[in-house]
């Protein structure tokens, strides 16, 4: 009885392991868990520097989220308080920025500026 008992015990352990091997094969292929080259960091990280300080310079840290890539794109999203003339500012001042590559900028959902390649 404890042979197969623990024979089962064992079983399932073999399959836990599996499916965690398989699950952390899945991750290793998708391009947001794989690593950046010391360039792709910095590109990343002077358009991140330089979008925070566009953001906290005009004081809409409060009422926008972003996110940047690889390769200096900023994806940024305004809350509805936020005026159309701050939000025209800061996406020009985030435009004309040297390390910030492109910017896509929604409010409420809605693309208001057009992609700026």
């Amino acid at each position: 009885m404890f042979l197969k008992r623990d024979g089962l015990k064992h079983q399932i352990a073999i399959i836990f392991v599996l499916i965690g091997v398989v699950a952390l094969g899945a991750c290793s292929q998708n391009p947001l868990y794989q690593s950046l080259t010391e360039q792709e960091m910095g590109v990343q990280q002077a358009a991140d520097a330089a979008t925070a300080l566009i953001i906290f310079d005009n004081q809409l840290d409060q009422q926008a989220s972003y996110i940047v890539d690889a390769t200096g794109r900023v994806h940024i999203k305004f809350t509805e308080q936020v005026s159309f003339v701050d939000y025209n500012r800061v996406v020009e001042q985030m435009r004309s920025d040297a390390n910030i590559r492109s910017v896509y900028a929604e409010q409420s959902g809605s693309e208001v500026c057009p992609l700026n390649q």
